[in-house]
């Protein structure tokens, strides 16, 4: 491609999904960006942890550090912790949590900061561990109390409540939502009964499942031609699904999470997450989100956390996983995954449904809102978008090495957001154009990248717009066909 017509090429690729909102093209990002608070912990010494905050606030890429430039420590001493689970007292549990984290007058300025900052609109709260905190994933997060007035800030529907895992070893894209397709799976095996275990109510959960998905594809397990088994859930996920539901017991021993599934003839078979995560590994498409309505999957406050099923689901590519981090009733599962569902099939935003669940089951008066745990490596919390906001891959691989490019430079940065948020005006385009030939002309690599990028970018926008279909024609042909993007070709 002729490097000088390299900039004239891109306005015209990018324009067309900048008039429809510079979301299409961002990935992570959608119509009503939220603001976004994250927050990391690092281990110091002993009990004692060092917090960062970050905050972007809505419809913006640019981080904030909130707080003091010094060094900001909490202290969170897990005995203490400890003896108020082992009585039950989770609202006890939760004020002693939240005394720990909220105790460094910066932390809890910079968090209503956050609030503040987002205005009317909703904040986002990551809670990361970095790879020396990772113990902290042990503890109850989503029982911290909203510094203000003391509720379960898990629970606010305003602020939207997730453990972030960095990273993974797949990338996560995603998808259009007529295209989703969703397991529902349920393992009562025989036998459970001898473990002191319930019933699972087979019938009903896959019900619920299905009539809370809506219109999304739904497949049931156990079906006529397989039971609920490791090798029935690997041999329909190596389908391609994007949602797994999953009603089973579960069990923690020594810090290993356990499921307890069918046997391929119905019985008993313990499965250890480490199994099933290296399962999920080796498939090509992992499901984008895994619900575990099932006891203790998140793991509790024995072992290395790291080895419950949540988080090990997500390093093996799964985007985001809703897990137990305790014994949940069934009347809570029974109210809360319909609520759950039915508001991701509003936007396909787990972490906004999940607070919503939660919001519910507190209005119900159960004790156990906080038992659903949320790990993701979604940023924005999104697993499906419409068709109508969603740019092609290529296309949005194209604008982000832009941006990537112009961040640091200021002048470069104001003519990218300019252009984006009125694309048509010839005066924004000639700014943006300017500062992508400077780029080039500094950086040749860079050039060489933009121009792969852009031409994969024409070729996806080019066969996104088609919408056509191929007509075979054999033999003499008279007359006119007309094409569906209005040309028409002449015998």
């Amino acid at each position: 491609m002729d490097l000088q017509q390299i900039p004239g090429t891109v306005i015209s690729t990018l324009t067309p999904y900048l008039l429809k909102g510079e979301h299409t093209l961002a990935s992570g990002q959608q119509a009503g960006d939220y603001a976004d608070l994250e927050i990391s912990l690092h281990r110091r010494a002993g009990s004692d942890y060092s917090v960062e905050m970050r905050f972007s606030p809505p419809g913006s890429s640019t981080e904030t550090r909130l707080g003091a430039n010094e060094l900001v420590e909490i202290s969170i001493e897990t005995e203490e912790l400890q003896r108020y689970a082992g009585r039950g007292d989770w609202k006890g549990y939760g004020r002693e949590l939240s005394d720990a984290f909220f105790e460094p007058q910066v932390v809890q300025m910079a968090f209503r900061q956050a609030v503040a900052r987002a205005g009317n609109g909703l904040l986002r709260v990551r809670l990361l561990f970095g790879p020396t905190a990772q113990e902290l994933h042990a503890l109850r997060w989503e029982n911290l109390r909203h510094p203000s007035d003391g509720t379960l800030l898990a629970a606010n529907q305003n602020l939207l409540f997730s453990r972030y895992l960095a990273g993974g070893e797949k990338e996560a894209h995603p998808r259009l939502k007529h295209m989703v397709r969703a397991l529902a799976a349920a393992a009562n095996p025989a036998g459970l009964d001898s473990y002191d275990l319930a019933p699972v109510d087979v019938v009903g959960e896959l019900s619920r499942a299905r009539e809370s998905l809506g219109g999304t594809q739904v497949v049931s397990l156990p079906s006529e031609k397989s039971g609920c088994s490791l090798a029935g859930l690997v041999r329909h996920l190596q389908e391609g699904f994007d949602i797994l539901y999953l009603a089973a017991h579960g069990s923690l021993a020594k810090g290993q999470p356990w499921l307890w599934l069918e046997d391929e003839q119905g019985k008993v078979q313990r499965v250890s997450g480490k199994e099933l995560s290296d399962q999920v590994r080796l498939l090509e498409n992992p499901p984008l989100l895994v619900v575990l309505a099932s006891c203790q999957s998140a793991g509790n406050s024995e072992g290395n956390a790291l080895q419950a099923l949540g988080p090990l689901l997500c390093e093996a590519g799964v985007a985001a996983v809703i897990a137990m981090q305790d014994n949940i009733s069934m009347k809570s599962i029974e109210l809360g995954m319909p609520v759950f569902f039915e508001q991701l099939q509003r936007d396909g935003l787990v972490d906004r449904a999940l607070a919503t669940c939660r919001a519910a089951l507190v209005a119900a008066g159960a004790n156990d809102a906080w038992i659903p745990a949320l790990f993701m490596r979604l940023k924005d919390g999104a697993i499906w978008r419409a068709s109508s906001e969603m740019a092609p891959e290529a296309v949005g691989k194209l604008w982000r090495l832009i941006v990537a490019k112009f961040e640091g430079r200021p002048a470069a940065a104001g003519a990218a957001q300019e252009y984006a948020a009125q694309a048509d005006d010839p005066d924004n385009q000639e700014a943006f154009t300017i500062q992508l030939k400077k780029a080039m002309r500094e950086d040749a690599e860079f050039s060489t990248e933009l121009a792969v990028t852009l031409e994969a970018a024409r070729k996806s926008a080019q066969g996104s717009n088609a919408g056509g279909v191929v007509i075979s024609v054999g033999g003499d042909v008279g007359g006119n066909i007309i094409l569906g993007n209005n040309n028409t070709v002449t015998n």
